[in-house]
């Protein structure tokens, strides 16, 4: 699909569709965060493939070292494609959202859905910080889409037990302050809710455009994410 950027440039994805009236400078902030999700499932691919050959010292196949050895040769779109079970749609729909302005339904509907109100409230709105929200909600669809098969490997779930296993790791413990994202509501984090659903989409975001907090806090969510992604990608790919 193509889409014209606010420079008058032509952008292109077919990462991800739309239904409900999106503006043209939505839609490319859309793609533009489906780009770089792709490109950091990429690179998790990559470095998965890189640790494996490493581990079998041309000894054997490193493919029985790895669990993303089927994602192994593909472009990054293609892994996104693959994690996502083809092309993601944003719908902006009329019906309100409980508690805030978009909503995953990957499990479910296949979408991921922004309230009609936001946009009508506000046309630049989405503009400032679309980005963010859209890795933010790309991560909770990884969750879902790599969260049911297993249920000892929910995302959510492994987050609340390195809280439980290690109580020095970060959480976000009140509704300000880093706690090792980049920076605040409602940038780099996209939710002030104590939850890990939400902890771990804000992570996402970070993932995403690798950047987080200068600070031991958020060293450990950026080790956190590499030490867990290539199993709930691995996950992900099976489907929900």
């Amino acid at each position: 699909m193509l889409w014209t950027g606010d420079g008058g440039e032509a952008i292109r994805s077919d990462l991800v569709m739309f239904e409900g009236g999106w503006m043209e400078l939505q839609k490319v902030e859309v793609a533009h965060a489906a780009d770089r999700v792709a490109g950091q499932l990429g690179q998790t691919v990559a470095a998965d493939r890189e640790l494996a050959i490493t581990v079998a010292d041309g000894g054997c196949n490193p493919a029985i070292f790895s669990i993303l050895s089927p994602l192994w040769g593909l472009s990054d779109e293609e892994v996104f494609l693959e994690v996502y079970g083809g092309p993601v749609t944003f719908a902006r729909i009329e019906d309100e959202i409980a508690g805030g302005v978009a909503e995953t339904r990957l499990a479910g509907e296949g979408q991921i859905c922004y309230d009609d109100d936001v946009f009508t409230a506000s046309k630049e709105w989405f503009l400032g910080w679309g980005q963010q929200n859209v890795a933010h909600e790309l991560t909770h669809g990884l969750a879902q889409r790599g969260g049911w098969g297993e249920q000892n490997w929910r995302a959510y779930e492994v987050l609340e037990a390195t809280w439980v296993a290690n109580p020095n790791f970060p959480r976000r413990n009140d509704r300000e302050g880093n706690h090792g994202f980049a920076g605040v509501f409602p940038r780099w984090q996209q939710s002030t809710l104590l939850t890990a659903n939400e902890e771990f989409a804000d992570m996402g975001v970070g993932w995403t455009f690798n950047q987080w907090q200068d600070h031991p806090a958020g060293t450990a969510r950026s080790d956190w994410m590499t030490a867990n992604l290539p199993r709930i990608i691995a996950l992900a790919v099976s489907g929900p």
